[in-house]
């Protein structure tokens, strides 16, 4: 898959690890790390090896199972150097933050130095601003009907779960994204309901972030970092530059419920 094997870039490593599970039918692949003394496992990775114990693995003598798991996110509210938003007294830092640091791909080094960096400058920022919690824009809010049962709620967080998994993740193309997005319309009744649990919430804003990612990956017509397009392989001999800007109106173009 790549000449640097388990050294190449996350994506790569990622899609030969689900190639090799899609073709094999299997759950998982795994990792041999029983060349290396005990000692030094047990020093270098002490929570690893804990954790696999847990679950009967010894990692200086077993096999480790291993699966790819979505567990950062890249792009999010876009924000400026001191983690400022389009919204007076709003600011965002961290994964919910899309600061321009990190291009299509991110790595770990790179996410705590964010972190450390923007954080500190929020801090500062919030602490010079002027702006108290009474001003700003006062909206009202929408006539909506009444809360839907937590069920309902749970089961559209299950069923969002797995389309974005199977059509929005490691690979995608115009054909599962756009399955993707014909299934989301039968969970947009969620909108129409008010916010008035952690429940309903939650489930709203999965919503919208998926909505945002689907569209996103739609328009990006190429292949780049964590992104893959099966349908458009490659970045090309142009690949693009910039970052997709993403309003509650642009997304109504293939989302009409936002």
């Amino acid at each position: 898959y790549h000449p640097d094997a388990e050294l190449a870039p996350r994506d790569v490593v990622t899609r030969a690890i689900w190639d090799e599970m899609k073709h094999g039918k299997l759950q998982n692949v795994f990792l041999d790390v029983t060349h290396l003394k005990p000692g030094f496992l047990k020093e270098r990775f002490p929570m690893i090896y804990a954790t696999c114990l847990q679950y009967g693995v010894d990692i200086t003598q077993d096999q480790i199972p291993v699966a790819p798991s979505a567990h950062y996110l890249m792009g999010g509210i876009k924000t400026g150097l001191f983690g400022e938003t389009s919204l007076p007294g709003l600011w965002a830092v961290g994964e919910a933050a899309c600061t321009g640091v990190h291009g299509a791909n991110r790595l770990a080094s790179n996410s705590l130095l964010e972190g450390l960096v923007f954080g500190m400058r929020v801090g500062q920022a919030v602490g010079r601003s002027s702006l108290s919690p009474a001003e700003g824009e006062k909206v009202g809010l929408p006539r909506l009907s009444r809360p839907a049962p937590a069920e309902r709620y749970l089961l559209v967080q299950k069923e969002l779960r797995e389309k974005m998994w199977n059509n929005v993740g490691i690979i995608r193309s115009e054909t599962s994204l756009s399955e993707a997005i014909a299934r989301w319309t039968s969970w947009s009744w969620v909108l129409k309901k008010p916010g008035l649990s952690r429940l309903a919430l939650e489930t709203r804003n999965m919503l919208l972030a998926s909505a945002a990612m689907m569209e996103a990956a739609l328009r990006r017509k190429e292949s780049i970092g964590a992104h893959y397009r099966e349908d458009f392989p490659s970045s090309g001999t142009n690949p693009s530059p910039d970052h997709i800007r993403l309003t509650r109106t642009s997304l109504r173009k293939h989302f009409t419920s936002i």
